[in-house]
């Protein structure tokens, strides 16, 4: 449930949820409680984010 008054729309919401779903990060049984919108974020913790995505590996090995 979303709530009326939330800066973060439903799309967010749901391209947040089917992220995190994808990733393995939740399963299908578990809900997200809040997502909050940050409005600032420090640049040298987004070089950092950004650092660590670009080395996850996201290829999916269908054989296993």
């Amino acid at each position: 449930m979303i709530k009326k008054d939330s800066s973060v729309s439903p799309s967010v919401v749901a391209a947040i949820t089917a992220s995190l779903l994808a990733g393995g990060y939740i399963s299908r049984d578990e809900r997200i409680s809040s997502i909050c919108h940050n409005k600032t974020m420090n640049l040298w913790k987004r070089s950092g984010v950004i650092d660590q995505m670009q080395k996850q590996d996201l290829m999916i090995n269908i054989e296993s």
